[in-house]
């Protein structure tokens, strides 16, 4: 294998590159009318500096008016003597004065560039300003936070790892895997490698070991590896480390097949990367989520996959079911993963089943590419099939935002949770005047969830039937950050069974 591994491309240089400021994320914290505020914002001990601020709070219990003080805000600002944590203060827009909210978090203890946790302490206040320079509160606007943490990782904690890379025979490859290496570990392997001249799609979900260290990655298609499995294996030019990182250079990075049982020798055969990309930051929309597809019945889904780049593009697709276990897409499958020629377009089209099955969809990859879904609903009326589009947004959110009508109609909504932890879906629900009809009925995911319903079907959406306005949804997320967020979808169906989907804001 020596041969085959010193062929391979060797890019100019390597980097690392050392992110001090950290990403603070609120959780479970509570307000004492039983209002949440959720959202995040990064923290740099370095320079004292604020940045990236979204925040959002909800109204409480018993409020009516989305113009209360206590009906909830966006915060998007900190205000500038308020610059030094641990008093963090936050305001609703950009110009200072009584009608703005104020958001004011107070921790016991300076914020560092280390993460952890850190108490939100009771003091903390959220209402209006009372003079021009928002120094303080208007009388009788205020309510305080009970409980609440501020989260972020630790900076030594493990780092999730995102990998691409070309072949020499036109195949490609993308994915990312966890390494930690405090303990020489890898975990949530997912890598796709496409068809080229030379292999067939392979997908990557195991690491040998102890064979893989910090500087050496043997990931295998099948465990137990036998003679004949397919092995991809790296071999970065600077050792992976629990820090914020990008390598752009690889000793050798090769597709190739075990010659003996546990993958002890390689075939002399196999393709070479010839370039390489593996690095802790996440391409900017790398996950792309659709948030329901559905087959069966009158039902069938179709996926329109756009290479947008002048380049071929990879992408891996995985289809999940409401409990989060991977489910084969009728006519597609669980998983595919395809390279689209530059400018080209994947269709993939679901083939029907005897009764429905519904879920969702992530795609990775998608910073290369558009992804559409069409639903079709066959013979809906006397005018034969109906269809309706949506565009697949980003992976994840804190709050997400969507106007809808239940007058002379039938709406429906399609959660998703695309993190590996269950998250709680906070729902408030407006009318068209901004007055509230629904506050804090909640949904719970599991991990990779989903869920589709109807709002007559589902404890206290059922006080938006009969009105149009906007609904809000807020992710109250467990687990480790960094959180992930959520994604959502409205369906709206007219009583002749034709229907529309309607685009969320993410917030």
């Amino acid at each position: 294998m020596k041969s085959l591994i010193e062929v391979a491309f060797l890019v100019a240089a390597s980097s690392a590159m050392w992110a001090n400021p950290v990403t603070w994320y609120l959780s479970n914290v509570t307000f004492n009318d039983g209002g949440r505020a959720v959202g995040s914002f990064v923290y740099d001990a370095d320079t004292k500096t604020v940045s990236s601020i979204n925040i959002q709070t909800t109204p409480g219990a018993t409020t009516v008016s989305g113009a209360s003080a206590i009906a909830g805000g966006n915060y998007s600002v900190l205000i500038p003597s308020a610059a030094v944590a641990p008093d963090l203060i936050f305001m609703s827009g950009s110009t200072v004065g009584q009608t703005f909210r104020r958001l004011a978090l107070l921790v016991p203890n300076t914020l560092s560039n280390s993460g952890g946790a850190v108490q939100v302490t009771q003091n903390s206040l959220e209402g209006f300003c009372n003079t021009q320079l928002c120094t303080g509160f208007l009388a009788g606007t205020t309510r305080s936070i009970t409980s609440g943490l501020l989260v972020a990782a630790s900076s030594t904690s493990p780092r999730t790892w995102y990998f691409s890379g070309t072949f020499d025979d036109g195949g490609q490859a993308i994915g990312s895997f966890v390494y930690d290496a405090t303990s020489n570990t890898y975990s949530s392997v997912d890598i796709a490698t496409t068809a080229g001249t030379t292999f067939a799609a392979s997908r990557y979900q195991n690491v040998l070991a102890p064979t893989s260290t910090a500087s050496q990655i043997v990931f295998a298609a099948q465990l137990p590896a036998i003679a004949g499995t397919r092995a991809l294996l790296l071999f970065p030019s600077s050792a992976l480390a629990n820090a914020d990182m990008t390598v752009t250079s690889v000793g050798a990075a090769t597709e190739t097949t075990c010659a003996a049982t546990a993958c002890a020798t390689f075939s002399a055969t196999g393709r070479v990367l010839t370039n390489f990309s593996l690095s802790t930051t996440r391409p900017s929309n790398y996950t792309k989520i659709v948030s329901q597809v559905a087959d069966g019945g009158p039902w069938q889904t179709g996926l329109l996959i756009t290479n947008l780049t002048d380049n071929p593009a990879s992408y891996a697709i995985t289809f999940s079911q409401d409990d989060g276990t991977p489910f084969p897409f009728p006519g597609i499958g669980s998983y595919q993963a395809a390279t689209v020629p530059a400018r080209g377009v994947s269709f993939l089209t679901s083939t029907g089943a005897p009764s429905l099955v519904q879920g969702w969809a992530k795609v990775d990859g998608g910073n290369n590419f558009s992804v559409t879904s069409l639903f079709t609903q066959k013979a809906a009326n006397a005018g034969g099939d109906q269809q309706g589009s949506a565009i697949a947004d980003a992976q994840g959110t804190t709050s997400i935002s969507i106007p809808y009508d239940y007058i002379g109609a039938v709406v429906g909504l399609a959660l998703t949770n695309p993190s590996q932890s269950p998250v709680t879906v906070l729902a408030v629900g407006y009318d068209e005047t901004g007055r509230i009809l629904m506050t804090d009925s909640s949904v719970i995911l599991p991990a990779n969830g989903h869920t589709a319903f109807a709002f007559t079907g589902k404890p206290g959406y059922s006080a938006l039937v009969n009105h149009r306005g906007l609904l809000r949804l807020f992710a109250i997320q467990g687990g480790a950050p960094p959180y992930t967020g959520i994604n959502a979808l409205l369906l709206k169906f007219l009583p002749n069974n034709s229907f529309a989907t309607v685009g969320v804001a993410n917030q």
